[in-house]
């Protein structure tokens, strides 16, 4: 099983992505520990690699909850970038002896692949994330806009003035700006359409 985590500090780490819901369980129990392979190998940016004996010795309490799930041999490897959090790769082997020592060069290059892929991923998802936050920015403004509007046609004052209002009514209420003019679009719409039904209404009575 293998699984990649992120320490965002010494005290904050969670899992990015995993091959299998057990090495969640395996990664939180040193997340609460604060100690196991996945943290070591973080804080030293160093390869760890131990068998259920060692484990046994190096982190008993971690190594007496992962096998209790069935967890016994470990590897984990610093995946290499400049700054930002520090990753790992994590492997989990159900076997006391799970990795030899060619599972550990594999993985050394394999962890460079992995990291590269992992940067692409992350500059992608900035990407597309600007992008939806530049399409809400564009649609936010011509809603405030609409609503601004309609506050100058009905209260009579400026564009500024308009804006004012807009703005001291979402700190009042602590709505955001966007969804108070919507607010007042809505109101507006649907005091045209009851105008609407009660002239319909009159038509049809004549």
């Amino acid at each position: 099983m293998a699984g990649i985590t992120v320490a965002e500090s010494d005290s904050v780490h969670h899992t990015l992505a995993a091959t299998d819901r057990l090495v969640h369980t395996v990664d939180l129990i040193q997340f609460k520990l604060r100690t196991g392979p996945a943290l070591v190998s973080a804080n030293s940016m160093s390869v760890v690699h131990a068998h259920s004996d060692e484990a046994c010795s190096r982190w008993p309490q971690f190594f007496s909850a992962a096998k209790t799930f069935g967890i016994s041999s470990f590897l984990s490897v610093p995946l290499p970038g400049h700054g930002g959090p520090l990753r790992t790769l994590n492997l989990y082997s159900r076997d006391n002896r799970g990795f030899t020592g060619t599972d550990v060069a594999l993985i050394q290059l394999f962890a460079l692949t992995a990291a590269y892929a992992l940067h692409s991923s992350q500059r992608l998802y900035l990407a597309h994330t600007r992008a939806k936050d530049l399409d809400l920015a564009l649609e936010s403004r011509g809603i405030i806009d609409q609503a601004k509007g309609i506050i100058m046609g009905t209260r009579h004052v400026d564009a500024e003035h308009a804006f004012s209002i807009l703005i001291q009514e979402s700190q009042k209420s602590n709505i955001k700006l966007r969804v108070i003019a919507q607010q007042h679009i809505a109101a507006t719409v649907g005091a045209g359409h009851a105008g609407t039904e009660i002239r319909d209404s009159r038509s049809a009575d004549n």
